[in-house]
């Protein structure tokens, strides 16, 4: 069955608190569990990125 699947992380402040969130979306059935925890992975170490901006 196709449809949406949606992956999200938080983005938190200097004070740990969550502040946003960087999320993408693809077609079920198109990305296999490898790429799907790949995906991850980058959103995990660009939300962290941008944590540490301290805006």
């Amino acid at each position: 069955m196709k449809g949406l699947v949606g992956i999200g992380v938080p983005v938190k402040n200097f004070n740990d608190k969550v502040t946003a969130c960087i999320a993408v979306k693809y077609i079920k059935g198109n990305i296999v569990d490898a790429e799907r925890d790949m995906i991850l992975g980058k959103l995990m170490h660009y939300a962290d990125r941008i944590s540490k901006l301290n805006l």
